[in-house]
């Protein structure tokens, strides 16, 4: 019954980019392959964020933090497959994940851990990086990402505002096993992500 109807998204996928830019895209991540560091403090090639400059994000988005945990707490039991939230400043440092208890080690491993650069000119094209380019929602599958580590996620990203027309002040990003569709998963995260960015805006304006 469903089959051939075809309807209209809100969200940006790779598939609508122009060749040139997805390889501006490629072309402008680190050189060499991205080596994961458990530990968050190797900046392998400038992967992640020194010190003092990640400390200084912690304490800018304090008050974002805790919206964001507030609002992917609320949400554990809503999936039946494992999947991983990450919250990033506005410049694409990874500062917080939230994910199910049997993810935490699999992520340490992967290296996906508090700063981390996802930015265009650290990791190439991932559901960050381009919804950072492009201020929307974005879907970024599998293979589509420059990165080998996320060649087997599906990835979903929101830019998060503060209040309903605030400026961006940091981005939401769910990942899966490329296996499931992501196109389910836009309208739940750009509504969390509305909640996260209200949740904000009242902290902002106390």
């Amino acid at each position: 019954m469903f089959r051939g109807i075809r309807l209209n998204r809100s969200w940006m996928e790779v598939s609508d980019m122009e060749p040139l830019d997805i390889l501006y895209f490629h072309s402008s991540a680190i050189d060499g392959d991205f080596v994961p560091d458990p530990t968050g403090i190797g900046n392998h090639s400038g992967a992640y964020a020194d010190k003092k400059r990640f400390e200084k994000a912690l304490v800018d988005n304090i008050s974002y933090l805790g919206a964001f945990r507030s609002e992917t707490q609320s949400l554990e039991s809503a999936f039946s497959h494992p999947y991983l939230f990450i919250w990033t400043d506005v410049h694409g440092m990874l500062l917080a994940t939230a994910c199910p208890p049997s993810m935490i080690e699999i992520t340490q491993k992967s290296g996906v851990v508090p700063g981390l650069r996802m930015e265009k000119k650290v990791l190439g094209l991932n559901a960050v990086s381009l919804a950072m380019e492009t201020g929307r929602a974005v879907v970024v599958r599998g293979e589509e990402h420059t990165i080998n580590l996320f060649a087997l996620w599906n990835c979903v990203c929101c830019p998060v505002r503060a209040g309903q027309t605030g400026p961006i002040v940091g981005y939401l990003d769910i990942s899966f096993d490329v296996m499931h569709e992501p196109g389910f998963v836009v309208p739940l995260l750009t509504h969390v992500a509305s909640k996260i960015g209200a949740a904000i805006g009242n902290i902002e304006e106390d």
